[in-house]
């Protein structure tokens, strides 16, 4: 599987958290927000919950997220049927 993706904002290469948002092309998106699960596991946070968001608000998320954080990380894949696997589990 091949999803397009690009680096849309370089955050710190030591410090910096990760969103990842997934574009669904049809103006909603999942994101995604590095994290621990209770164990201290890495995994990732669904920020968007267990159904896509309409784009503007994922969008005015990811804006609060780097003026409250510049050292953050934001990718976006373009995701049109939910194929992305990330590399930890997922929490809802």
């Amino acid at each position: 599987m091949t999803l397009p993706a690009v680096v849309r904002r370089r955050g710190d290469a030591d410090a910096g958290s990760i969103l990842i948002k997934l574009d669904r092309l049809d103006g909603h998106s999942v994101l995604l927000s590095q994290s621990r699960d209770a164990q201290g596991k890495p995994a990732w946070l669904q920020w968007s919950g267990e159904v896509p968001l309409p784009d503007a608000d994922v969008e005015s998320y990811i804006e609060r997220r780097i003026r409250d954080d510049p050292d953050i990380w934001v990718l976006e894949i373009e995701d049109r049927n939910g194929e992305y696997e990330p590399d930890a589990p997922v929490i809802l």
